[in-house]
């Protein structure tokens, strides 16, 4: 029974995923989501609140998880190209998340998720660094800072036309990191 509960949200994700990139968020209805999906509206709302709650599902299902599990298998890299292929693989419903703009928005959501992330692994790591003695590197600062700077740095790459591999777009931002404005 279990596995057709998933199945069941999992569908209706697709069908919420198709919809938004056919026309827009904005425009989306939890209507034009059960049509597509060939549901009833009582059945989308045992799954989901809202349009919301289908994207942050997408966005912890088909990213998050993954790049985390990625990140413990492989480390920092893997798990930035994990993102990165998710994200770029169906750039086109990125792009539109991207846009959503105003309470619950992609992009809010999405840093609110991985800063998480981020905290957790510092808490956990960080008395394996060496930290300064400087009051401004609080955990909750450097989380929010590298969150902020990735999310930028992929926002630019999924409305970017260029064409890159998510293994060269983890590097590069490594590299942003690491090195290149410290002279």
């Amino acid at each position: 029974m279990e596995q057709k509960k998933d199945v069941t949200k999992r569908h209706i994700a697709e069908s919420f995923k198709k919809l938004v990139v056919k026309d827009s968020f904005e425009k989306l209805t939890i209507k034009k989501i059960t049509n597509e999906a060939g549901i009833i509206r009582p059945t989308f709302y045992n799954y989901y609140r809202d349009k919301y709650d289908v994207m942050e599902y997408l966005l912890q299902e088909e990213v998050l998880d993954g790049a985390i599990e990625s990140y413990r298998e492989g480390g920092l890299k893997e798990g930035l190209i994990y993102i990165v292929n998710r994200v770029l693989g169906e750039r086109e419903y990125y792009q539109k998340v991207f846009l959503i703009t105003g309470q619950n928005n992609f992009e809010d959501v999405f840093k609110e998720r991985l800063m998480a992330y981020i905290q957790g692994y510092i808490f956990q790591n960080g008395k394996k660094m060496d930290w300064p003695d400087n009051p401004a590197l609080k955990p909750y600062t450097v989380a929010k800072f590298e969150t902020d700077c990735f999310i930028a740095y992929l926002r630019y790459w999924v409305f970017s036309s260029e064409d890159v591999s998510p293994e060269d777009v983890a590097d590069g931002y490594i590299f942003l990191r690491r090195e290149a404005i410290q002279k």
